[in-house]
């Protein structure tokens, strides 16, 4: 006999069991890699649900949501294009790009890209050492020149790419500094 209507609206849908496909899935499910393992070795991630496994609480942003077009013989192609940042907010990142015909669509697809691009952040300290590290090393590019700046200026203003900013929207550590 099924639930009432109502009642069967208002439950918590359960996700379905995810069932690995590739040899770092199979491992991670029956616990015999964690994350530490899998940064350590430079294993590439290849299935979102091996993050989802291993990190219980991760926060997403959506930082950028643009429509992009492409000249075509018949006319215009509009896409939309989706830029997501997504972590942990104490040591990883991961930063995801994808372009559909729908913002959803595009929003869902660059949420799982993310998943597969997280990366540790690592902290430490550079000027004053008291409290936990706060300071991420920063490698850019300027014009035709790179820049490496481990200190990350407080005084210099910097007008940011949705690349440069998703760091500061996830990372939310207190004495963070990032330029």
């Amino acid at each position: 006999m099924q639930q009432p209507r109502e009642q069967r609206r208002f439950q918590e849908r359960q996700a379905p069991e995810w069932h690995p496909k590739t040899k770092l899935g199979h491992l991670v499910k029956q616990g015999f890699v964690d994350a530490a393992k899998i940064f350590q070795f430079s294993m590439r991630i290849k299935e979102p649900e091996i993050v989802d496994h291993l990190f219980k609480n991760l926060k997403q942003e959506v930082l950028v949501i643009k429509s992009v077009q492409k000249q075509t013989k018949a006319g215009q192609r509009t896409r939309i294009k989706a830029v997501v940042a997504i972590g942990d907010g104490k040591e990883y990142i991961g930063l995801g790009v994808k372009a559909a015909k729908e913002a959803a669509t595009a929003i869902r697809g660059a949420i799982l890209k993310a998943k597969c691009n997280i990366r540790p952040v690592k902290l430490g300290y550079w000027g004053d050492k008291f409290g936990e590290p706060h300071t991420a090393a920063v490698m850019g590019l300027d014009g035709a020149s790179n820049f490496y700046t481990p200190d990350l200026w407080e005084q210099k203003e910097v007008v940011r790419n949705p690349f440069m900013e998703f760091s500061s929207v996830l990372a939310e550590i207190d004495n963070l500094k990032i330029e």
